[in-house]
């Protein structure tokens, strides 16, 4: 039942920003970019694995991507 409700939060912010990004007539060439940053920042696993998980896990969360 939790990972369900997860799984709608998530699938909610990201219609919220998509609804909101169209609103402003905003490029969608950065949005994809923006949406794929997190998951690039998996690049620091390969220097050190404690270090890439935090760093990781500070960049993929809803905070950063509201203040963005």
């Amino acid at each position: 039942m939790m990972k369900s409700i997860v799984h709608l939060e998530g699938l909610v912010f990201f219609l919220s920003a998509l609804f909101f990004y169209h609103s402003i007539n905003g490029n969608w060439l950065v949005f994809l970019l923006l949406l794929s940053t997190p998951d690039i920042s998996m690049i620091e696993y390969m220097k050190d694995k404690r270090i890439g998980a935090t760093l990781y896990n500070l960049k993929h969360n809803y905070i950063l991507a509201a203040l963005i």
